[in-house]
């Protein structure tokens, strides 16, 4: 067996922040969310709205509050912090 050989990965071209934290709503209920914000399913799946959207396709609030359009070729780095105090594999 040959081993494969290590590849430098490419120097990122943008880096996403996300701070994950809990929150108590209105109804009670107690949710994650990304940057101060709860995930609810789209209307419209992404896939979807990209392909029919035509030129506003990239534009980010086509798909909700918390969208991140990324350029053909672009190499992001996902920065996940933690903001919540509680144990939990996170």
């Amino acid at each position: 067996m040959v081993p494969i050989p290590a590849v430098k990965p490419p120097c990122a071209t943008r880096t996403i922040c996300l701070e994950l934290t809990f929150g108590l709503m209105s109804d009670g209920t107690r949710r994650a969310m990304f940057n101060g914000i709860t995930f609810d399913f789209p209307l419209v799946p992404s896939m979807f709205s990209a392909l029919t959207l035509g030129e506003n396709a990239t534009v980010g609030n086509a798909y909700g509050p918390l969208s991140f359009i990324l350029n053909y070729g672009e190499v992001v780095d996902v920065v996940v912090k933690n903001g919540d105090k509680g144990g939990h594999p996170l």
